[in-house]
């Protein structure tokens, strides 16, 4: 494919397919996998596995990046003073937001569930 700049020069460009053997390979390498493990644990253990395992990731990433993005700021220096004192007030907006996002949902799934009734709990068939 060639394209012409506003001083008549051609400059060329090379496509690439969207969908290539990498791709193709990738997801059936993918579902593979996923099909293995669903047919050895069952699907409903797989992806009970699989999301708590996410969550547990997700809560240690979420603080050591908390923690990274603190110690960088704390780091640059602004104009004329360091970002001590914006990054600790960031960081308590932070915690006190979680807190009262927390109690709001507590509040609403309370409200639309109630507390009176017991929850069914996931017994597995073995």
């Amino acid at each position: 494919m060639r394209h012409k700049e506003e001083n008549n020069q051609e400059i060329g460009y090379i496509l690439k397919k969207a969908v290539s053997v990498e791709g193709v390979l990738c997801l059936i390498f993918t579902f593979g996998g996923l099909f293995l493990l669903s047919q050895k644990m069952g699907v409903a253990n797989m992806f009970n596995t699989i999301l708590n395992t996410a969550y547990d990731l997700l809560m240690g990433t979420v603080f050591g990046m908390g923690l990274m993005i603190t110690v960088f700021m704390i780091g640059i220096k602004g104009i004329d003073q360091h970002l001590g004192l914006a990054v600790f007030i960031g960081n308590v907006g932070a915690i006190i937001g979680s807190m009262i996002s927390t109690k709001l949902m507590m509040h609403y799934t309370k409200k639309h569930y109630g507390t009176k009734d017991w929850c069914l709990l996931f017994v597995p068939l073995y």
